[in-house]
């Protein structure tokens, strides 16, 4: 039986898998969210299939899905922080036609509790680029702190992230 939880507002969530590749091709067609969703460039990815590898090889993700008509609606997902035991980073990403419904601070929340029952989790971060003004929103309606800011440079690009935390047992 797969694991589906519940995201609330009629919508499910489902284990990510490789085979997924065809129903999130319309999802991934927009590069800008891929890329916050990510943190990397669409085009270190060959094609929708190997991104979906790389989700299901670097993490736990999931499809959300309307109860209604079966349709993807987006993806939700957390993959391990390697240099901090206990850490998980979150990543989200909601299909155009489904913004601006206040769906996903829910999502998050289901996410973040289903992250919880984990033992070995401790904390989840959301690594949020300045300009993604709803998704910060959306993070702070799901009960996430602002904690620190964070600067880097990966393949010659600088970037800017606002790192936003929950804690087990915060609520």
């Amino acid at each position: 039986m797969e694991n589906i939880i519940d995201a609330g507002s009629g919508f499910y969530l489902r284990p990510l898998k490789e085979t997924d590749t065809f129903m999130l091709k319309p999802l991934l067609e927009d590069d800008e969210s891929v890329t916050y969703f990510t943190e990397r460039n669409y085009k270190n990815f060959h094609d929708t299939k190997s991104l979906v590898l790389w989700l299901c090889e670097s993490g736990e993700y999931y499809l959300l899905v309307h109860e209604r008509d079966g349709a993807v609606a987006g993806i939700a997902g957390l993959r391990p922080v390697k240099e901090r035991a206990g850490v998980k980073r979150l990543a989200y990403m909601l299909g155009k036609k489904y913004r601006g419904k206040g769906i996903m601070p829910d999502v998050i929340d289901s996410v973040t509790k289903h992250a919880f029952e984990d033992p070995g989790t401790e904390v989840i971060e959301a690594a949020i680029r300045p300009d993604n003004i709803k998704s910060l929103r959306c993070i702070e309606k799901a009960g996430y702190e602002f904690d620190r800011i964070v600067d880097r440079e990966d393949d010659e690009l600088k970037s800017r992230k606002l790192i936003y935390l929950k804690r087990k047992n915060e609520d």
